[in-house]
């Protein structure tokens, strides 16, 4: 055989994989040990890949809500992460029904509860200007609410996921308790089979007796440690797995 007809033939075999069997890359894709990071990555590999490793990745999901007044749990707002995520998941609607595990979870943010009193006070989002100097100095607070909430959703945000994670969305939609922060995840995600909550939310705020209630669709299964916060929570499961 020509060189050249033996390195065309070379050229052929290596340019194409054998295909691997969807049995095996959804073996793969279900090994627990893989992360969000590992799964988004395999949905670049090809269009066959994405088909298969997109519900993976969209299966279990935490969704972070904020609030000023953790004490008396007061109103509660989706953080800013949460409401760029729930906006994708909205203008692509089949991902909704990849959905099978949601873990909710609830912090407190100064930006939030400076933002709050800003409002109790009458006070503009710009009033005073710009910050100046009072934020490069460091150990200067700026003196008004509006001012302090600026400077805390900056500090924030140029922070870690940790820190991130208290900065709420402007003009996202506001819950009066934590039950109702339960309901509005329960109706977003219509084929949910299981439900992660803070166990105080569940001991606390009402949480339980929503989901416990007769004729409810949902049952305690138990406590454990979950989300990026890593506080106890209560998981229930649903009655009637959908198919």
């Amino acid at each position: 055989m020509p060189t050249s007809t033996r390195r065309a033939t070379s050229q052929r075999q290596f340019s194409s994989p054998p295909k691997l069997t969807t049995e095996l890359v959804e073996s793969i894709l279900s090994n627990k040990q893989l992360s969000t990071l590992d799964l988004a990555n395999c949905c670049l590999v090809n269009h066959y890949f994405l088909s298969l490793s997109r519900p993976y990745l969209y299966q279990a999901v935490e969704i972070m809500l904020v609030t000023g007044d953790l004490e008396s749990g007061g109103l509660w707002q989706l953080n800013e992460t949460s409401a760029r995520f729930l906006k994708l998941l909205a203008a692509n609607p089949n991902f909704l029904e990849y959905v099978r595990t949601a873990i909710v979870n609830g912090r407190y943010s100064e930006i939030l509860d400076e933002e709050q009193a800003a409002e109790r006070d009458g006070e503009s989002d710009d009033e005073g200007g710009e910050l100046g100097d009072e934020s490069e100095e460091g150990d200067e607070v700026p003196e008004t609410s509006a001012k302090r909430a600026r400077w805390a959703r900056e500090e924030a945000m140029s922070g870690d996921q940790w820190d991130r994670d208290t900065v709420p969305q402007k003009g996202s939609r506001i819950f009066d308790e934590s039950p109702d922060a339960v309901k509005f995840v329960l109706k977003t995600f219509p084929r949910l089979e299981t439900l992660l909550v803070p166990e105080d939310w569940w001991t606390n705020d009402g949480v339980k007796g929503m989901l416990e209630k007769k004729r409810s669709k949902w049952k305690y299964s138990n406590k454990e440690i979950a989300g990026r916060i890593e506080v106890s929570h209560v998981r229930v499961v649903r009655r009637d797995p959908q198919e």
